[in-house]
């Protein structure tokens, strides 16, 4: 009977984290429907977790959330505008509630391919939804995601860690019998890898492309061994090398990504002129260098929880918006101390990751590290720490690397 009702519990807790993971992936507008959306199955994903399993495991995670953002909340003592601060309580409360929900649940590598399975639900979810919405016309004239409120970059980003696990579950079931389910595992799996590629690169975010190209590489060679690693090698170059070519050759691809490609190549060379200059690699120099520059002025405590934003109002600047690189956010806005506390738990997670999978070369283990490592890389271009998604992989990781470190020390 107990049985029975924790397969019952369990389904019930997919089917929220489902709606939920549908919200933050393809309604991301923050008003009217959108807003209301992600409130009410966030509200239904925590409060059905904790009545259904009636407890609240507190792990390391939900104390390091409560010590990162509980400092950050303090930061309004000293920051210069507390309401920009007090912009991301939203964030916080559903970056807790992840923390909440998922180390009562998430607990094998059962629930945490399904959870995974769901992410790439939730991503296919997305991607019917922007060709529904996303006018024809716009398809190879504008990036992607506009049209649904959506954050090309973002939206891409996500894609990419969808990609990623494609390719992880590619590997997993053709790593059992091969039987009919396999059989159509594989090919779903397949599809899905090639709908999010193709829709990441109508996104136009380079960032994406960086992703799905460290992904798939560091995943394929990794595992492979032998004869097969020089195999994996080849198609890998074939395939970038396809890559491209499609991108430079074919019209719409070109106008969407290669161009901004050419223009970043250029501009990093120095040799860019007029049209040629990528103005948001341009932009996003300038906001790096300013980010610096404060905390030079502030390198402690920071100057105040998002309150670059603040600084870009007071220099009257025209595009008021965060610094757009996660390492300098933190130690502008919350200095030495706020980004120690930061990325202690990322390191620690990776660390944990790195040790388990030497010595158990599990390759759920391996996806979570290259997936944590992606991460951190794109934190350079990226400010990451209010985002729920990330934070989702954290938590998953975080949960991998408890049970893998529990299974060591039985053994």
């Amino acid at each position: 009977m107990l049985n029975i009702r924790k397969i019952k519990t369990i389904n019930i807790f997919y089917i929220f984290l489902f709606l939920y993971l549908i919200s933050i992936s393809a309604y991301q507008l923050g008003t009217g429907f959108d807003a209301i959306f992600v409130r009410i199955t966030f509200g239904l994903l925590v409060a059905i977790t904790i009545i259904l399993e009636k407890k609240i495991v507190i792990t390391k995670q939900i104390k390091w959330c409560v010590i990162f953002w509980g400092f950050y909340f303090l930061s309004v003592i000293w920051a210069k505008n507390p309401n920009d601060t007090m912009y991301y309580v939203n964030n916080f409360i559903q970056i807790l509630g992840i923390f909440i929900c998922f180390p009562i649940i998430i607990k094998d590598e059962k629930s945490i391919n399904t959870t995974l399975k769901l992410i790439i639900g939730s991503l296919l979810y997305t991607c019917v939804l922007l060709m529904i919405r996303t006018p024809q016309s716009e398809w190879g004239t504008e990036r992607i995601g506009e049209a649904i409120g959506l954050n090309p970059n973002g939206l891409g980003m996500r894609l990419a860690i969808g990609f990623i696990a494609c390719i992880y579950f590619l590997h997993y079931k053709t790593s059992n019998n091969t039987n009919q389910r396999s059989k159509m595992a594989l090919i779903f799996y397949s599809i899905s890898a090639i709908i999010f590629i193709v829709v990441a690169m109508f996104t136009g975010s380079k960032k994406a492309l960086l992703m799905i190209i460290l992904g798939f590489v560091s995943y394929e060679l990794i595992i492979s061994k032998g004869w097969k690693f020089f195999l994996k090698s080849l198609i890998i170059i074939v395939f970038l090398c396809f890559m491209i070519y499609l991108i430079f050759n074919n019209e719409m691809l070109y106008k969407i990504i290669g161009r901004r490609i050419e223009k970043t190549v250029l501009t990093i060379q120095g040799t860019a002129v007029n049209q040629d200059v990528d103005g948001s690699l341009e932009e996003r120099t300038f906001y790096i260098e300013k980010a610096i520059d404060l905390f030079k002025d502030y390198p402690i405590l920071g100057y105040g929880g998002n309150n670059f934003v603040t600084y870009m109002r007071e220099i009257s600047y025209s595009h008021v918006a965060y610094s757009h690189n996660n390492y300098v956010e933190m130690l502008s806005t919350l200095g030495i101390v706020g980004f120690t506390i930061y990325y202690y738990i990322w390191g620690k997670t990776l660390i944990n990751l790195f040790f388990n999978y030497l010595r158990n070369k599990s390759r759920q283990t391996l996806f979570f590290i290259i997936t944590i490592l992606i991460l951190l890389i794109l934190d350079y271009a990226n400010v990451s720490y209010i985002s729920e998604f990330n934070v989702i992989f954290l938590a998953l990781a975080g949960s991998i690397s408890k049970k893998d470190s529990k299974e060591n020390n039985n053994i």
